[in-house]
């Protein structure tokens, strides 16, 4: 397997913001480790672009181009009142991408829950007409959130977690 990186000029194709070596030298700086194999490394790339690539309603801009193949490069990207250039990406976006691949070797980043088994037991107490139900604690309903890599990204969201971006027409 070959990976196509997007470097900003939109390339035909392009299936990844980070290539092996970026995510190996990311990890070597950090003390992570990653697979030996580069096909390995490519699947767990793959599967990190497959997370951003779900975040596409949350980027700020606009792509530069309707039709190209990932979401970046972007227009009209504003951080700390500088606007980014339309034909990079930055660099915390690969960032995000080999920490997204690290943590891949680890959890599923997409899971697919089924919400109805998650909903664990409630445990109720009643006191005279006093009644109060707790939630199991053991029981994880939320989906997973990957602090480093969202660190690299938030700057890049238009809106922050639990947000709706609304637009007037």
């Amino acid at each position: 397997m070959a990976l196509t990186k997007e470097d900003g000029s939109i390339v035909s194709g392009a299936d990844t913001y980070a290539n092996v070596d970026d995510l190996r030298a990311y990890a070597t700086k950090r003390g992570a480790t990653v697979p030996a194999d580069d096909d390995d490394c490519e699947v767990l790339l793959i599967s990190a672009m497959d997370w951003l690539a779900a975040q596409s309603e949350r980027w700020k801009g606009t792509k530069v181009q309707w039709d190209q193949p990932l979401d970046w490069p972007r227009y009209c990207v504003v951080i700390g009142g500088y606007e980014l250039p339309s034909d990079e990406i930055p660099a915390d976006i690969v960032k995000a991408q080999c920490q997204l691949a690290i943590d891949s070797q680890t959890i599923d980043l997409q899971p697919s829950v089924d919400v109805a088994s998650q909903q664990g037991p409630v445990v109720e107490k009643t006191v005279d007409v006093l009644s109060v139900k707790y939630a199991d604690p053991a029981v994880n309903r939320s989906s997973s959130w990957f602090a480093k890599a969202s660190g690299f990204l938030s700057k890049y969201f238009a809106a922050g977690a639990n947000q709706v971006k609304l637009v007037r027409g």
